[in-house]
């Protein structure tokens, strides 16, 4: 997760000095454990960062549960919610975010697979 943590930093930075920051993270399922490991990273990246949902943070976090329709209809909460930064966990849930997130200026839709294989 250390490499992610500048870039994820950066973005929320850039947020034009908007707070609290809101970030969405949509993750494929929590059956594998490398997406819950991944998704603890993220926190104590942004944690460590100075972020924090008690200071500065509002966090979304969807479990699509390996559904397409629920994946969707999170990026969507994520969008209406104007979300500062997206982090889809599985290639089912960067799909999704690509197809409803793509045009919208300032997201990232990151790919989290085999971190830690």
């Amino acid at each position: 997760m250390s490499k992610f943590l500048p870039l994820l930093l950066f973005l929320l930075s850039c947020g034009g000095g908007k707070t609290p920051h809101v970030v969405g993270i949509l993750q494929w399922t929590e059956e594998i454990e490398a997406y819950r490991e991944t998704y603890r990273g993220v926190l104590d990246g942004l944690e460590e960062g100075g972020f924090s949902e008690a200071k500065n943070l509002k966090i979304i976090y969807i479990n699509a549960e390996q559904k397409r329709e629920r994946a969707l209809k999170a990026v969507r909460t994520f969008l209406r919610q104007r979300a500062d930064l997206i982090i889809a966990l599985g290639t089912g849930s960067a799909l999704a975010a690509r197809a409803l997130g793509l045009h919208i200026p300032r997201r990232l839709i990151q790919r989290v697979d085999n971190l830690y294989q």
